[in-house]
């Protein structure tokens, strides 16, 4: 009876266990005689997230393509978390001079003191900046721990929220961003990534609100849902807000730091519809990075495309990769498909041309899909936006 009572208590579902994976993780796993793929792969969402979308085996960080209110954008996926229903802002202490007069400037030399380090699953890179007010002649190596900065007692000062990520050695693709710097945690240095300020907000108990960030899959003949190229589609507030835009602070749009993944089921593509809706068509054209051949082995239909594009792919199979997979919502022209999957100029996007119509914002998604197209997965990501509308993101400073 005893192992009979044992064998249904394992045919019941188990709980699903909450895991964090951080840039250390990352390398971890790159380290390993194995290395998986992608993490996150069984929280929803399809195809999880490839290791090579955080870092590549280098360490060199991955700028992702997204859209912002149709504006092309990048961002860069430094924490996922799977199965974590809240994610709690934690502090993070400044040691300043000239608190009294106003000239209150951090202690030079990478005095920051970080809370909690990346093995704990409270750790977040998301801070609450506590101010420590301390004399003129402090160095870096005066306060070293929160037990250095609670046994001091200088005065505290709360401040505003930043994002900023403790991770291994890691190389920016590019320029200077994101701001490198090391601080100090439990003692002992430790290097992070600062995203600046005004990338979170967060409720009276703490909890970090969530932004959504989508991602469009379709779904096969069998009726899987699978992934549909690379760009994603980030949001300006959270769902149904009616928000249009970002807040825009020291003259550039700031956007959320802290996102929970939805997908996005697109329709197969339909010749006739009502007036009122718009035509919905994944650009995918043959013999590019697979995404065509493999719509077409799911059952998925796709529509032709123009010599012109087959040509430009035939001399460069990589040529549209970044736009394979994205969505028109344009209408159809009397070839039967977008007018824009004719022109190959118009990728990358010419901005004195109409261009494509991606489906590009939150707006458009919650105006075009139903409730049942969109779906909420369990897994959520630090994605921090570097750059927008052609323009690096400078993180916001102190204040």
């Amino acid at each position: 009876m005893l192992a009979v009572g044992l064998a249904a208590c394992d045919d019941e579902p188990r709980p699903a266990t909450p895991r964090l994976w951080t840039l250390f993780d990352v390398q971890e796993l790159y380290a390993g005689a194995a290395p998986p793929e992608a993490i996150a792969t069984d929280a929803g969402l399809p195809g999880g997230i490839k290791l090579s979308t955080m870092i590549d085996s280098g360490g060199t960080l991955f700028e992702h393509p997204t859209l912002t209110e149709g504006y092309e954008s990048l961002y860069m996926t430094t924490e996922v978390w799977t199965h974590f229903d809240e994610i709690w802002v934690q502090p993070l202490y400044i040691p300043v001079v000239g608190w009294q007069t106003g000239n209150r400037t951090p202690v030079m030399g990478g005095s920051w003191i970080f809370s909690v380090g990346q093995d704990s699953l409270f750790y977040s890179p998301f801070w609450q900046v506590i101010y420590v007010n301390v004399p003129d002649d402090t160095t870096r190596e005066t306060l070293r721990s929160v037990r250095d900065v609670l046994d001091s007692g200088y005065s505290l000062h709360p401040g505003p929220g930043r994002t900023v990520s403790l991770v291994p050695a890691v190389n920016a693709p590019r320029g200077t961003l994101p701001v490198k710097g090391e601080g100090w945690l439990d003692g002992q240095r430790q290097a992070f990534l600062d995203f600046g300020g005004a990338t979170i907000e967060w409720d009276a108990d703490g909890v970090i609100k969530e932004t959504p960030i989508y991602v469009p899959v379709y779904r096969t003949a069998s009726g899987e849902l699978k992934r549909l190229g690379i760009t994603t589609i980030a949001a300006s507030g959270p769902q149904h807000s009616n928000v249009f835009s970002p807040p825009f602070v020291e003259n550039q749009p700031r956007y959320a730091a802290y996102w929970r993944v939805f997908l996005v089921v697109i329709p197969p593509p339909k010749a006739s519809l009502p007036a009122t809706a718009p035509n919905v068509t994944v650009f995918a054209p043959p013999g590019g990075t697979g995404l065509y051949e493999q719509l077409m082995a799911d059952g998925f239909p796709v529509v032709d495309y123009a010599e012109p594009i087959k040509e430009a792919v035939a001399a460069d199979p990589g040529v549209y990769a970044t736009y394979e997979g994205r969505v028109s919502l344009k209408p159809w022209g009397p070839n039967a498909r977008p007018e824009c999957f004719d022109d190959p100029t118009l990728y990358p996007a010419d901005p004195n041309k109409a261009g494509c119509g991606w489906l590009g914002s939150q707006n458009d998604i919650e105006l075009y899909f139903d409730a049942s197209q969109i779906i909420r997965t369990d897994v959520t990501v630090t994605c921090p936006v570097v750059n927008s509308r052609m323009e690096d993101l400078i993180p916001v400073g102190l204040k």
